[in-house]
């Protein structure tokens, strides 16, 4: 099923400073983590887009990929600059440290798009911003958020009404430091 409606980006322009290593290029059952997300996505468009300050270090998923709009580094710049590319009604954002989200996830969130709403998978916990769906026509409140410095995305999510997906907690687990890497591992069996 693809939403010709729907663009989708990978957010992959953090520093990785608690792992230590692009966390993005780290594989898991033989291919990098960003490819998982990659290939997850391509279950329901092709319009896919990363979003990097190193852009040559993606040409081997032969998408585009764009540099910060506004340099700075942080998922709202990633936002602001994947809405700015997008060339549908809605962006599918993405982070690039999930490689268990679930195809059946992305493609339920997909079938509750509204036009003037975010729609985002959610646990009981916590709404997930960085696997949300939003729509273009929220860029200009997105700049004002990062021009009065508001840069948690979560935060910025809050503003408008929110469809939440329910998701079970590790589908939107993200690896951030080794000893998620050892615990992902060893609770899969991945190598």
């Amino acid at each position: 099923m693809h939403d010709s409606k729907l663009s989708a980006a990978i957010l992959a322009g953090g520093k990785s400073s608690r792992m230590g290593e692009n966390k993005a290029l780290i594989k898991i059952d033989n291919k990098p983590i960003i490819q998982h997300v990659f290939e997850a996505l391509q279950e329901i468009t092709d319009d896919i887009m990363i979003i990097s300050n190193e852009p040559g270090i993606y040409n081997f998923l032969k998408f585009p990929v764009y540099s910060d709009v506004i340099p700075h580094k942080s998922p709202l710049a990633g936002l602001i600059t994947a809405l700015y590319h997008c060339e549908n009604s809605h962006c599918f954002i993405l982070a690039c440290d999930m490689p268990f989200i679930a195809k059946e996830l992305l493609r339920k969130m997909v079938q509750h798009i509204e036009p003037e709403k975010i729609t985002t998978a959610a646990t009981p916990e916590r709404t997930q911003p960085l696997c949300a769906i939003y729509p273009k026509k929220v860029l200009p409140d997105a700049r004002q958020a990062f021009h009065k410095q508001q840069y948690r995305v979560s935060r910025f999510m809050e503003r408008f009404s929110l469809i939440k997906i329910p998701a079970v907690k590790n589908q939107l687990f993200n690896i951030n430091t080794p000893e998620d890497l050892i615990r992902v591992l060893s609770q899969t069996g991945y190598s």
